[in-house]
């Protein structure tokens, strides 16, 4: 991974676009132990991270497109739940130390 321009491969893709994907499950999980439900965004965005794995290795998309892919949707998660947050009631139970 020392060139951005060069194809992704399996590894790369693992790392990429897997690191993400295990980072968001992970936490949708942490969440839900909590009790919180609000883990639509986290699901989807995981879903999509593991679908665009194998379609970025088929294409042989550079490293740095399916690196900026994985910033865009992590950063589309992180709106969606500032969204979300604005429009939810204050709950009392326990509190992600994430938020």
């Amino acid at each position: 991974m020392h060139d951005p321009a060069e194809p992704v491969g399996w590894a790369s893709a693992l790392v990429v676009l897997g690191g993400p994907a295990l980072f968001l499950a992970g936490h949708a999980a942490y969440q839900l132990a909590l009790g919180d439900t609000g883990v639509v965004a986290r699901v989807a965005a995981t879903l999509l991270l593991l679908a665009l794995s194998p379609a970025a290795v088929a294409l042989r998309a550079p490293i740095a497109l399916a690196a900026g892919m994985a910033l865009l949707i992590t950063v589309g998660v992180i709106v969606a739940d500032r969204g979300s947050a604005r429009r939810a009631p204050q709950s009392r139970g326990p509190r992600s130390p994430l938020r």
